[in-house]
């Protein structure tokens, strides 16, 4: 992805850029606030977009953890793992929470290696996110979650991949075994949270 321009905003918060790719094609607009970057999609032949901005919180309770999934799925002689979280900012006033020290954890198995990690949110895109390594097998990543009127919940979502070393593994959650050679079955947690009981409506299925 490359840079077209740099420009900032006046005090009414226009800006004005210029470039021959702009409105030739699909524009990424950025806008910095606060040491947080907000985005917005200019399409092509628009020639003005309007970048939403918030002022930043770093309280967990700014955001509503709707759910939270856990699958594994052996494949090709490995036991892949994903981690999902839901979230939604519901704040009044509104206010977006990120954390520059991490807001959202991953901890991985011993032995196995985080693949990626991506944020979904309103643009519908899935953005990779940069890994913080704390130590131990526990990662951190700074994630924007922005208050917008009609916006769907934000996914966070986590995939780590282990090697089968024994003929059969188990999973500590609910003691539920996934054999090497099993190469199609899959397993999911789900656990749906409330603001007042987090970790409340735990599911396991196994289809």
């Amino acid at each position: 992805m490359a840079l077209l321009a740099s420009v900032k905003s006046d005090a009414q918060g226009q800006f004005t850029a210029t470039h021959d790719a702009i409105g030739a094609g699909p524009v990424l607009v950025r806008a910095t606030y606060q040491g947080v970057s907000f985005n917005a999609f200019l399409p092509p032949g628009r020639p003005q977009v309007d970048v939403e901005v918030f002022d930043v919180s770093k309280d967990p309770k700014t955001i509503v953890p709707a759910s939270h999934v856990i699958i594994f799925q052996p494949r090709d002689g490995k036991l892949i793992g994903a981690e999902e979280y839901n979230v939604k900012n519901d704040s009044k006033p509104a206010v977006a929470y990120f954390r520059t020290e991490g807001n959202f954890e991953f901890a991985i198995p011993d032995k196995a290696t985080l693949q990626n990690v991506t944020a979904t949110g309103s643009l519908g895109m899935d953005v990779p996110q940069a890994s913080i390594d704390k130590g131990k097998g526990r990662y951190r990543h700074r994630v924007r979650v922005s208050s917008r009127r009609n916006e769907h919940p934000s996914f966070v979502r986590g995939s780590v991949s282990r090697q089968f070393s024994e003929p059969e593994a188990s999973c500590r959650l609910c003691g539920h075994a996934y054999s090497a050679g099993c190469a199609s079955r899959r397993h999911t947690h789900r656990r749906r949270h409330q603001r007042r009981r987090p970790g409340t409506g735990h599911e396991c299925v196994s289809p």
